[in-house]
Order: structure tokens, then sequence, then C-alpha cells
């Protein structure tokens, strides 16, 4: 489904990467619920694609690249803002897919992480 000009899903609470010059938008939640859908956005075409959902809904959670490959970690999994979603999902450019990975040994929400020399912080 493309939409030109307009995110596809409104949301709040999201995460955002660019990878090669595309704009990745995904968790958060709409009001009434966490998301776990990915929308990617072409500043060139200007539209929006939806691409493939995480596993795990979250909002609040934090979100980098790595190896060409987008990493989200923890967030929230609920609106109450209490239960914090403790896993790690990796979406594969090549694959357009998002996967369970190694989760951090602390689960967190409300934070930041950076990719250093292709390594997480």
């Amino acid at each position: 489904m493309e939409t030109r000009g307009i995110n596809a899903s409104i949301r709040a609470a999201h995460c955002s990467v660019v990878l090669q010059e595309l704009i990745y938008v995904f968790a958060g939640h709409d009001g009434n619920v966490c998301q776990n859908s990915t929308e990617c956005y072409n500043p060139l075409t200007e539209q929006w694609t939806k691409v493939s959902s995480m596993a795990k809904v979250r909002s609040l959670a934090a979100a980098g690249t790595v190896y060409e490959n987008i990493v989200v970690v923890g967030g929230f999994r609920d609106m109450t803002i209490t239960t914090i979603e403790p896993s790690c999902e990796m979406f594969e450019l090549g694959t357009k897919q998002w996967s369970l990975v190694s989760s951090p040994l602390n689960s967190r929400a409300t934070y930041g992480i950076v990719s250093i020399d292709e390594i997480v912080h």
C-alpha cells in the first residue's frame, strides 16, 4: 500500500531511522494501543510504503542502524507504560523482514541507542 505525501498510520511515541536515504518509522501507539507496524518514506518519490511488522508491539523504544540493518530495543508493551518489552528485533534490509535477536541484559524504555563501529551501545 502506498500513500503519497502522508504517513498512512497515525502514531506517537514511535521510533525512526534513516537507512539508504529512506526514512523508516515503526512502533509507537495510536492513542489506544501500542503498534508493531513499520512504514518507509521515500523523500524522492514522496511516497509511504508499508513494510513487514515487528513480532512485538512497543512504544517509546530505542532504534538504530548496524550493518545496513535496523535494530529496535525495549520500549513499553502496553499503554499503561508500566510493562517493559524486553526483546530486541532486527530488520534486515535484504529480506525486508523483522527477526528477534539477542536482547540486552536489562530491559529499558524511553532511552536511546547509538551504533559506533557497528556495535550498538
